[in-house]
């Protein structure tokens, strides 16, 4: 009876260290995942020159691609294409 007794503790602590072991793994790679990137903090874009049409601009935005800019307008939002310059 000691024997049986000793074999099943053994057997559940090796699957107790395999499972916590495969847990720990799968729980830094979806951290790995999910954290943003901390390689750069500096802007995408340094400096853009375009000229867009309006007066009095507010909390202008780059796309990532630097396609398109995006701002506010008497309440309204706007996005302006550079590649062809249009609104």
């Amino acid at each position: 009876m000691k024997k049986k007794l000793r074999m099943i503790t053994a057997w559940i602590v090796v699957s107790l260290l395999l499972q916590f072991g495969g847990y720990a793994y799968f729980n830094n790679k979806i951290q790995q995942v999910m954290a943003a990137p901390t390689k750069s903090t500096a802007p995408i874009t340094k400096q853009l020159k375009a000229t867009i049409p309006g007066t009095d601009l507010q909390n202008i935005q780059v796309s990532y691609a630097k396609d398109y800019v995006a701002y506010m307008e008497n309440d309204t939002m706007k996005v302006f294409n550079l590649k062809t310059q249009k609104v």
